[in-house]
């Protein structure tokens, strides 16, 4: 299925099937941090213990085999499946691209929808991140034209307000930073919401049209 979107086309596809072979594990990290420290023969001293982080990340691998026997393997952790439901996966890319990436999957039996990896939509729909590089390009120029303008009213301004003047403009180049990074990883945000709620919609039809044409 081909969609228009902002001016620009993009194909879907879908593999519906039976969950197999799922296999789930963890593995564990653990780092030690810190510690050390310094006793002097004659005064003492002191020793730091070390600190000790654990983090633990379960993984999951399953295949949806499609009745035809088409098959598709899946790697995605949070999403809740169990051997012999009913799943389909949805991927995607622009128009031209002979390759997408997975981008949802649905558990048909119980209904739950899973989004992929934010490195999935932004490959597939470059709009997420032209979007962030064009505001930051924005704030940086604005800064970029900021600047020379400060230095050349910095010199000619008295001695006694030069403080004020050198904080004022200080905190107006770190409030535009500030406020630029925010902006564009809230746009970043707003599109990457965009285009999961089309993916979805988009699964939802052409599954709808694979049971009208069954």
């Amino acid at each position: 299925m081909d969609i228009d979107i902002d001016g620009n086309t993009y194909w879907f596809c879908t593999l519906s099937g039976e969950v197999s072979s799922v296999r789930k594990w963890s593995t564990t990290t653990v780092t030690t941090s810190g510690g050390g420290g310094y006793i002097h023969p004659k005064y003492g001293g002191f020793i730091n213990p070390p600190t000790v982080n654990t983090q633990t990340q379960n993984h999951q691998k399953f295949w949806i085999v499609s009745p035809d026997g088409r098959e598709a393997e899946i790697s995605l952790n949070d999403f809740p499946c169990r051997e012999g439901q009913q799943a389909t996966v949805i991927w995607g890319g622009p128009k031209g691209a002979k390759t997408g990436n997975y981008l949802a999957i649905k558990n048909d039996t119980t209904g739950d929808v899973s989004f992929f990896d934010k490195k999935n939509f932004m490959s597939s729909f470059s709009s997420i991140w032209m979007d962030f590089l064009k505001i930051s390009v924005i704030y940086f120029i604005t800064m970029a034209i900021f600047t020379p303008l400060a230095m050349g009213m910095e010199g000619r301004i008295s001695t006694k307000d030069h403080d004020t003047f050198s904080f004022l403009a200080g905190f107006f180049y770190v409030g535009m930073l500030g406020i630029g990074l925010i902006h564009a990883f809230a746009s970043q945000v707003v599109q990457l919401s965009k285009y999961q709620a089309i993916v979805y919609d988009t699964l939802e039809k052409i599954q709808k049209g694979n049971v009208e044409n069954a």
